[in-house]
């Protein structure tokens, strides 16, 4: 019994066929899971990226404070940091020309 050609070429198709359906249907498996894989990365480096910024501003923070806490001089410039500086006579001055403020200038009577 003889096989024609073409029949010997049609079973290697086939076999090629079901070759490249299972290994599609494997790549399809792995695609999903590296792809499940990769959200669950974006989300912890989101999480790292939150954690990263809140520190960094801490540190900030403590730099900034650092300067202040070493003596008690220091302590006194931080506090007047935070309630803020006094206006000199000039910047007062400045301020009234710029709203057309007119100060008392003596006695009314």
């Amino acid at each position: 019994m003889t096989r024609d050609i073409r029949d010997i070429k049609l079973d290697t198709v086939l076999e090629e066929l079901y070759a490249l359906r299972e290994e599609n249907q494997q790549l399809k498996v792995d695609n999903d899971f590296l792809q499940r894989q990769n959200r669950a990365c974006k989300l912890r480096c989101s999480d790292y990226c939150l954690q990263i910024k809140k520190l960094e501003d801490e540190i900030a923070d403590l730099r900034f404070t650092k300067g202040f806490l070493s003596s008690e001089e220091a302590g006194k410039m931080f506090a007047r940091e935070l309630l803020g500086k006094p206006m000199t006579h000039e910047e007062v001055a400045i301020e009234a020309a710029e709203n057309n403020h007119d100060f008392y200038k003596g006695d009314d009577f």
